[in-house]
C-alpha cells in the first residue's frame, strides 16, 4: 500500500511538472497575440502567478511542511486570482491604473495570513470566514465572466484549480476533507493546465460565424471569447444605444448582429456607419490591425 501510494504521488508531481511547462509554453506564445490588445497586463499577472506556482511546487518536492513552502504556495494562490480580476479593467485608457485595484484585492487576501504569522491565529492558518466569502466573490466573479462564452469548460477547469490550490486554506472544508499543501499545488496545477489546453483547442477552432453574412459577426463573437460575457454585453448596450438614437436597423445581442428592420440592399453604403461606431468601441480595448484582421475574414466570408 505505501509502495502504490509513493507510486502515485510521484505520477502526479511528474504530471504537475509537465503541465506546468505546458502553461509556460502556451503564455510564450500567447504574448504575441495579446499585444494588440489590452489583455496584455492580465498576460503579466499569469505569468507571475505561473513561476510563483512553479517554485510553490519545486518548495513542496525539496522541502515539504517547510513554512517557506506554505508562504509561496499562498502567495501563488493569491496571484492566480489576479488575470481574470485584471480582464474586468481591461478598457482604455484606465486598464492601467486598474492593476492598482488588482494589487489591492491581493493584498486584502494576504491580511489574514500577515496577521497569522504574527502570532494572532494560532498552530494553523485557515482563511476565515469573511475572507472566505470575499475569495469566493473574487472567483464567481471571473467564473462568471467567461461562462456563458465559447470558454466555458476552460473556465470551469481552472474554477477547479483555484479551489484545489486554495482548499487547505478553507477552514471547515478543509478539515471535512483533509488534502495536504503539495498535493493541491499539484492537482490544481494539472486542472490549470488541461484549461489552457482546452482554450487553445478551442480559440483554434475553426469560428462558428465563419459561413457567409451580411454582418460582422466574427467581430463580435471574438471580442465576447476574449475579453468575457462582462465586456460584450457593456458594449451590446452601447452599440445599441448607438443604434437606437441613428435610426440603424441592426442591433447587438448576446448571439451578435440582428436586424430590427428590413436588411439593406447588397451593396449599401448604409452599414458603413455602424462598422465606424463598432470600431470606436473595440478601439478602447484592441488594435486596429486586431479589428482589421476579423473585418478582412468577414469580407471574404460575406
Amino acid at each position: 500500500m505505501e509502495t502504490r501510494a509513493i507510486f502515485a504521488f510521484g505520477l502526479v508531481e511528474l504530471l504537475a511538472a509537465v503541465g506546468w511547462m505546458a502553461v509556460g509554453l502556451a503564455l510564450a506564445l500567447a504574448r504575441r497575440k495579446l499585444q494588440a490588445t489590452t489583455l496584455m497586463g492580465a498576460w503579466c499577472w499569469a505569468v507571475v502567478a505561473w513561476a510563483l506556482a512553479g517554485a510553490a511546487g519545486g518548495m513542496h518536492h525539496w522541502a515539504s511542511g517547510n513554512l517557506g513552502a506554505g508562504l509561496v504556495h499562498y502567495a501563488a494562490a493569491t496571484l492566480a486570482l489576479a488575470p481574470g480580476i485584471a480582464v474586468l479593467g481591461a478598457r482604455r485608457p484606465h486598464h492601467r491604473t486598474w492593476h492598482w485595484v488588482v494589487l489591492s484585492l491581493v493584498v486584502v487576501l494576504w491580511i489574514p495570513r500577515i496577521q497569522w504569522a504574527l502570532g494572532a491565529g494560532g498552530e494553523g492558518f485557515w482563511l476565515p470566514g469573511v475572507w472566505q466569502g470575499f475569495w469566493a466573490a473574487l472567483l464567481a466573479l471571473q467564473w462568471l465572466n467567461y461562462a456563458l462564452t465559447r470558454h466555458a469548460l476552460a473556465t470551469t477547469l481552472a474554477l477547479a484549480g483555484q479551489v484545489l490550490w486554495w482548499w487547505p486554506f478553507l477552514g471547515y472544508w478543509g478539515r471535512w476533507f483533509p488534502l495536504e499543501l503539495a498535493w493541491a499545488a499539484w492537482w490544481g496545477t494539472c486542472l490549470w493546465a488541461a484549461a489552457v489546453g482546452v482554450a487553445w483547442a478551442t480559440a483554434c477552432r475553426p469560428s462558428a460565424v465563419s459561413h457567409p453574412s451580411p454582418l460582422p459577426q466574427r467581430l463580435f463573437a471574438d471580442f465576447r471569447a476574449w475579453f468575457g460575457d462582462f465586456w460584450a454585453r457593456r458594449l451590446a448596450w452601447q452599440f445599441n444605444l448607438a443604434a437606437q438614437r441613428n435610426g440603424w436597423p441592426v442591433r447587438l445581442g448576446w448571439g451578435g448582429f440582428y436586424w430590427v428592420e428590413e436588411p439593406p440592399a447588397p451593396g449599401s453604403q448604409e452599414l458603413g456607419p455602424v462598422l465606424e461606431c463598432m470600431k470606436q468601441f473595440l478601439r478602447r480595448f484592441v488594435s486596429q490591425s486586431w479589428i482589421q484582421e476579423r473585418l478582412s475574414a468577414w469580407g471574404e466570408c460575406g
